[in-house]
């Protein structure tokens, strides 16, 4: 005779809380109290834009997801940040902490930050690639922030590109801009071209786990540029072949994998022509719109004499 258990439902099951919200703008100079937000932590945010036609089947789902916060409630508002002005690509959707609703708060407020020790965001990149975020394009887009033109040619240049390049690998628009290193994969970058996103491999895995904040750094050699530990993030544990190298320490340079006596460096002697590629456009950036107007706030396109490779 066969016996049948009913098993109980498992009280491990996560259920996620969902928060609806109704944001007017993502411009920082317009905000208003209608576009404070206050949500659980863990919540997941829906958007409500007024100014953006609804999506049959795609609603607009912001999570918190990565921010380094103890608080049980986020409350601020979400705004559109370009860190670097001649980088059009450089844009994020960010959180600004903020006590209460009133617009004044927002310049005695402070950025949600991630683990990694960065500001939270939502990259532009990241924005464009999942459709999830479409209406928030759209906003952008109502709002000033983005151009139609500007939308056209971020997708034209990322076209090329897996959606892992673009939400999983550090997208580097200058030469100063930190980014979080797991040294337990194989670390590369992205790099905006004149004509697609460059991929470009940094750092081969050299550990069973750690992760250190760096940022690329020139050297006094001309074409040149080396790797400096801004901030450990989490213990490193070598690889056996890898025990030679030295512990992580703030402010180190961090050494050549193969010889811990040489400074690991990346040069146009790269054997990889996207390497090298990549190497000319950090040193040489492509512009592709005008930093922006103060008068009227947005990007304005170049022409072709003007883009610069």
């Amino acid at each position: 005779m066969r016996i049948l258990v009913a098993r109980a439902p498992s009280m491990c099951r996560h259920f996620s809380l969902v928060s609806h919200r109704r944001v007017r703008t993502f411009d920082p100079r317009h905000l208003g109290q209608n576009d404070f937000i206050s949500v659980e932590r863990a919540a997941e945010v829906h958007l409500t834009l007024p100014r953006v036609p609804a999506t049959p089947g795609k609603q607009n789902r912001i999570n918190f997801r990565g921010a380094d916060t103890e608080a049980p409630r986020i409350e601020g508002f979400l705004y559109y940040h370009v860190n670097y002005p001649r980088q059009f690509l450089s844009g994020e959707l960010r959180f600004r902490c903020c006590p209460d609703a009133d617009r004044d708060s927002f310049a005695h407020g402070h950025d949600l930050p991630s683990r990694d020790g960065l500001p939270w965001g939502l990259s532009l990149p990241l924005l464009l690639g999942l459709p999830r975020y479409s209406s928030s394009v759209s906003q952008l887009v109502a709002d000033g922030m983005l151009t139609s033109a500007q939308v056209a040619k971020a997708k034209q240049l990322l076209m090329s590109n897996p959606a892992r390049f673009v939400t999983r690998t550090p997208f580097i628009h200058d030469i100063t801009q930190p980014f979080r290193m797991d040294l337990a994969v194989p670390t590369g970058i992205c790099v905006l071209g004149p004509h697609c996103v460059l991929r470009a491999p940094l750092y081969r895995r050299v550990a069973l786990h750690g992760s250190v904040l760096v940022r690329l750094e020139r050297t006094p050699h001309e074409g040149e540029l080396a790797l400096r530990v801004v901030r450990r993030l989490e213990p490193c544990s070598y690889l056996e072949e890898y025990r030679h190298l030295d512990p992580l320490r703030e402010g180190m340079l961090l050494s050549n994998a193969d010889d811990p006596d040489l400074m690991w460096t990346w040069t146009y002697e790269d054997e990889h022509p996207k390497t090298s590629a990549a190497l000319h456009c950090l040193f040489h950036p492509p512009c592709h719109f005008r930093p922006p107007d103060e008068d009227i706030g947005f990007f304005v396109p170049v022409a072709k004499s003007e883009n610069v490779f």
